[in-house]
């Protein structure tokens, strides 16, 4: 039993120490920029600027009367010139 707290206390002690550098290094030199994360959002908007989150409906105006911007409905229907030939 005396074996398996010596092996127990040497891998625990072993990874407190190391945890102990890792984070003094971590406090002696701050990370930079995260530049990933300005991809990120870079991303993210594309995204929401092609997709919306809600659906973007066409603008209707009900007005009374003239408005400038009425517009006219014009329905015509043109037959194309033929060509002659047949399939």
């Amino acid at each position: 039993m005396d074996a398996f707290f010596k092996w127990y206390f040497i891998v625990v002690g072993g990874l407190f120490l190391l945890n102990l550098i890792y984070k003094i290094i971590r406090f002696i030199k701050p990370d930079g920029e995260d530049w990933q994360l300005h991809l990120a959002d870079d991303v993210l908007d594309w995204c929401l600027d092609l997709y919306p989150i809600r659906k973007q409906k066409p603008l209707l105006t009900l007005v009374e009367g003239e408005s400038h911007l009425a517009g006219n409905i014009v329905s015509t229907i043109t037959q194309l010139p033929s060509t002659g030939t047949t399939m």
